[in-house]
């Protein structure tokens, strides 16, 4: 939901959303790209990171980043 006015937020914040796997950010990923939204490209750093990962911004221009990694 949009607000008005929107405040600035500081360089570097982010809000995540962890998914229960890999196979549900690259859902998320098509999803939003089918939808038109513009994304990052999925970013998979398995095995040596274990993380899978993209970001889009909402409508206000914050950075959101949806990921996978290990509990």
């Amino acid at each position: 939901m949009p607000a008005a006015p929107h405040q600035p937020l500081p360089s570097g914040f982010h809000v995540g959303f962890a998914l229960t796997s890999p196979d549900e950010i690259a859902a998320m990923h098509r999803q939003l790209v089918a939808g038109d939204v513009v994304v990052s490209p999925l970013e998979d750093l398995r095995p040596n990171q274990e993380h899978v990962t993209f970001r889009c911004r909402d409508p206000n221009g914050t950075e959101i980043e949806v990921f996978w990694e290990p509990a």
